[in-house]
């Protein structure tokens, strides 16, 4: 069986993550090739794995149509994991349903941006303004506090799309955003992210490998356990701490995170095993596992 690995124009060969599961799935009987998703796809794969679409967010409508012209071929995450993801709407969807999330405004082009009410929700706080499509720090600022700049910006983004506001929580320049990799339903490692507001979007180094706190592995089964996606291959849950301490999801990646499998080699052998299941339901003539 061959499955597809499907990355972008900017990176179309296989991130060093994939390769470590590369050799580990050939052992499995499943061979891989990278397939940028703005290219052909070959017509011999069997299913489909987002590992590195990592540009998807600036053309988000071509990307759904592609996602829809794959056809019947498997996908992981799913289709509907995709599109539910792809929009920042929903960090607005779970803070709305109380779960331990930056509080958060997201404005649609179509709706009023209530600047008179955002003044009194923020009550002075720094705040962070980017658009609900997006990733790593693309468009977004961080400003002290809702000022002349930051509703230029806002204003900018809602004339054209979705605009995301949340408050600018401090203490994560001590504490780090902390990413909690899940594999296969069950929590595998933790990283210290580095800061795109504070070091620049670019990094090339690895991150440092974290032990999640208790309350930060509570806050990420939460959140996860309110989802209605029962079979998720891989989640990556942001977590920063509140002003009072509390871990809070700033961002849920379920479509094309990094889940630093070189800080935690031990990460590719299960998720490359946990693939092959998968691919084995389609076809047994898979290596048992």
């Amino acid at each position: 069986m061959k499955a597809a690995l499907i990355t972008c124009s900017r990176m179309p060969q296989l991130h060093p993550d994939d390769e470590l599961m590369a050799p580990i799935l050939k052992e499995l009987a499943i061979d891989t090739v990278a397939v940028d998703w703005a290219g052909e796809m070959p017509e011999d794969v069997d299913a489909i794995w987002l590992r590195t679409p990592w540009d998807y967010h600036r053309q988000l409508p071509r990307f759904l149509e592609w996602l829809e012209n794959t056809g019947d071929l498997p996908m992981w995450n799913s289709r509907e994991v995709v599109r539910w993801n792809s929009h920042k709407r929903y960090v607005g969807e779970l803070y709305a349903a109380d779960l331990p999330v930056v509080p958060t405004r997201i404005y649609e082009p179509e709706n009023l941006l209530d600047e008179n009410e955002l003044v009194a929700w923020l009550n002075g706080q720094p705040v962070v303004v980017k658009p609900a499509v997006s990733a790593g720090s693309y468009k977004t600022s961080r400003y002290d506090r809702w000022n002349d700049e930051a509703r230029r910006h806002a204003r900018e983004l809602h004339a054209e799309e979705a605009v995301m506001i949340q408050p600018y929580y401090a203490n994560i320049e001590k504490h780090g955003e902390r990413s909690l990799i899940f594999l296969d339903g069950s929590y595998s490692h933790a990283v210290r992210r580095h800061l795109p507001l504070v070091e620049g979007p670019e990094v090339d180094y690895l991150m440092q490998p974290v032990e999640a706190s208790q309350a930060e592995l509570e806050a990420a089964e939460k959140i996860l356990k309110h989802l209605p996606f029962p079979d998720l291959l891989y989640a990556r849950v942001d977590l920063i701490p509140n002003p009072e301490g509390h871990p809070v999801l700033l961002e849920l990646e379920l479509i094309e995170p990094q889940l630093f499998l070189r800080e935690h080699p031990e990460g590719a052998p299960l998720l490359a095993r946990a693939f092959a299941r998968r691919m084995a339901q389609l076809q047994r003539s898979v290596k048992p596992i």
